[in-house]
C-alpha cells in the first residue's frame, strides 16, 4: 500500500497518476480537502490535516495492518512570502506536524520527504549544489524545510530535493502558474517572465515519474537525492517553452527582473542549480529535461 500525504496538490496529483500506472497496490490519497483528481478503485481519498493529532492516530490505526507501507510526504506550507509572515505557523506545519506524523505511524517501510532547493541558499551559474553540500537557506521557508529534513533523516527516512516545479494543473478549478501564463499567451496578452530567477527546473510529470522510479529501482537509495533537470532555466526561458507548447507568439513573453518589479516579499535566491548526477546514476538515466 502507498500513502500520499498532500495528494490534492499539483505534485500530488501527478504522483497519483504515476502510481496508478506503475504500482499494483491500493493508494490512500490524504489531503485537507479529502479529494483526489482521479476516480479509481485503487485510490482511496482521505480528509487529513497533518496538524491534527487525532487524525494522525486514526490514520495509524487504519494502516497498522499494512506490511509494506510506502509514504510520500508532500504536505507543507509552501509559499515563501506566507512563511515569512507567519514563521510560527510554518514551523508548526512543516516541522512539528511532520515529527508527530513520523512518531505516530510506526509501520512505515519507506518514506520520501519532499524538500526544496531553497535549503542550499544563494548559488551561482558556475556551481551546482550536491547533496552533501552544507545548507545555507536565506529565507524562513528554506530554513523550515531544512529543519524538516533533519527530522526525517533522524528517523532514517529519505529526502527528495526538488527545484522549481512547473506544469499544467491536473486538478479541475485549480490553476498553476503554468496555466496562468498559457492562458494569457494564447489570448494574445503579453506576460513578463523573470530573467534573474534561475533554477534546474523540472516539470511535474517528470518529477513524479522519477520519484516512483527511485522507489521501484530495487537498489539502495541514498538518503538525500536531488531530483532536478539538467539545464539552468530562468522563468523567461520557461515562458518561451510555454509559448512554443501552446503555439503562442513568443514575442508576447517579455523579459523582466524580479528585483525591479518588487515581486517577492521574502528574500529569494537569484540562482540555485543542483547536481542531479546521483539520481541519474541510480536510475541509469542519460539526461533529465523539463518538458511539457
Amino acid at each position: 500500500m502507498t500513502l500520499v500525504i498532500g495528494a490534492s496538490g499539483f505534485l500530488g496529483s501527478y504522483l497519483l497518476r504515476e502510481l496508478l500506472r506503475r504500482s499494483e497496490g491500493d493508494i490512500i490519497a490524504a489531503s485537507r480537502s479529502g479529494t483526489a483528481f482521479v476516480k479509481d478503485d485503487k485510490v482511496h481519498p482521505l480528509a487529513f490535516d497533518v496538524t491534527d493529532r487525532v487524525q494522525i492516530k486514526s490514520l495509524a490505526r487504519r494502516v497498522s495492518v499494512v506490511e509494506d507501507l510506502t509514504v510520500y510526504y508532500l504536505a507543507a506550507m509552501h509559499h515563501p512570502d506566507a512563511v515569512e509572515k507567519d514563521p510560527a505557523l510554518a514551523h508548526q506545519i512543516n516541522v512539528e506536524a511532520l515529527a508527530r506524523f513520523l512518531s505516530g505511524i510506526e509501520n512505515i517501510a519507506r518514506l520520501y520527504y519532499t524538500s526544496s532547493d531553497t535549503v542550499y541558499g544563494e548559488g551561482s551559474a558556475a556551481y551546482r549544489f550536491g547533496e552533501s553540500d552544507p545548507l545555507n537557506p536565506i529565507n524562513e521557508y528554506g530554513r523550515s524545510k531544512a529543519r524538516a529534513e533533519q527530522v526525517a533523516l533522524e528517523k532514517g527516512y529519505n529526502i527528495f530535493r526538488f527545484p522549481l516545479l512547473i506544469g499544467p494543473s491536473l486538478t479541475p478549478g485549480k490553476n498553476h502558474f503554468y496555466d496562468i501564463v498559457a492562458q494569457a499567451l494564447t489570448a494574445g496578452k503579453q506576460f513578463m517572465m523573470f530573467t534573474d530567477y534561475v533554477r534546474s527546473a523540472l516539470d511535474y510529470a517528470t518529477a513524479a515519474r522519477l520519484m516512483v522510479s527511485v522507489d521501484l529501482c530495487g537498489k539502495d537509495v541514498p538518503k538525500v537525492l536531488n531530483i532536478s533537470g539538467d539545464k539552468a532555466l530562468s522563468k523567461y526561458d520557461i515562458g518561451l517553452m510555454i509559448a512554443q507548447k501552446t503555439g503562442a507568439d513568443s514575442s508576447l513573453v517579455i523579459p523582466g527582473s524580479s528585483a525591479q518589479q518588487g515581486a517577492f516579499e521574502a528574500r529569494r535566491a537569484n540562482t540555485i542549480l543542483m547536481d542531479n548526477s546521483r539520481v541519474k546514476s541510480l536510475l541509469e538515466s542519460a539526461e533529465i529535461q523539463l518538458q511539457f
